[in-house]
């Protein structure tokens, strides 16, 4: 488990079991104390992450220092927007846009790895995560997916095949060496949002969305589903809401925020279109 293994080895040297006894260092006593420090912060903030790192069987892949690192980040490591998930198997925080389009977050099949390998999947586990995905719903189109599957990140898969072969990155074809990937979906399976923890203002943001984008689509007064997709931090949706005359009407028909107001039946429905019921977790 993340909360044993990750812990133990970040304050381990490999082939060394590290104890809190007396005759620890002072330097280990330290680390040892900042790693239960990181890992505090983590389950008081992150716990869902956290969670969803150990049942895809993901928690080799992750070291406690790791993740403290990215949960007090705030940036989306392709773009730099705020970044309101984080893409599970190399555990990198992303915006919603980069989650969805950059070739980072491919993920292709077991099979299809398997067999670009050469090889049994397993022999490489140590540096190719493979997710075992949960049921549940995914992507804005709301997709079901009941059955668990074991997809694997095309890009590890990728720098695997190049290091058998004895090539560097700057080596490879510009076309990409794996070519079988499985639909978009996956992505969004492997993947959770990610609070970010405020080291400076000792504050936790979970990123907001603009009602107002949303009442423009409904208006159609504008078709950019982008913005209304897109996750802020809350100086982020104060610079937005300067440019944005719905979020500003809607402003002020709630009198700052005092009184009930005609919000969009997206946002009253909690951002899902598709009823939920028994059948559809």
């Amino acid at each position: 488990m993340l909360s044993y293994r990750a812990l133990t080895q970040s304050v381990s040297s490999p082939g060394h079991t590290h104890t809190l006894s007396i005759q620890a260092s002072e330097s280990e006593r330290a680390e040892t104390c900042w790693s239960f420090l990181q890992y505090h912060a983590i389950v008081e903030h992150a716990l869902g992450v956290l969670c969803a790192v150990l049942r895809t069987d993901l928690g080799n892949h992750v070291t406690v220092e790791n993740f403290y690192k990215n949960l007090c980040t705030k940036e989306c490591l392709r773009c730099g927007g705020f970044g309101g998930f984080v893409f599970l198997p190399s555990f990198t925080r992303c915006c919603f846009d980069c989650l969805q389009k950059a070739s980072d977050f491919r993920m292709m099949s077991f099979s299809a790895a398997k067999k670009r390998l050469g090889k049994s999947l397993q022999q490489y586990q140590s540096s190719i995560p493979i997710l075992h995905t949960l049921p549940g719903i995914y992507s804005v189109e709301e997709s079901s997916r009941k059955r668990r599957i074991r997809p694997v990140p095309e890009e590890q898969v990728t720098r695997k095949l190049l290091q058998i072969q004895g090539l560097s990155a700057e080596d490879s074809p510009t076309h990409p060496i794996v070519k079988e990937v499985i639909p978009n979906t996956s992505r969004f399976m492997a993947a959770t949002a990610m609070p970010w923890l405020d080291v400076g203002r000792c504050s936790v943001q979970y990123g907001v969305s603009c009602k107002g984008c949303q009442v423009a689509i409904e208006k159609n007064v504008s078709i950019d589903f982008e913005a209304r997709d897109w996750v802020f931090s809350k100086d982020g949706f104060l610079e937005h809401y300067q440019s944005c005359t719905e979020a500003r009407e809607l402003w002020k028909a709630s009198c700052g925020g005092t009184i009930p107001f005609d919000e969009p039946e997206l946002t009253k429905r909690g951002g899902c279109m598709n009823d939920r019921n028994d059948d559809n977790p």
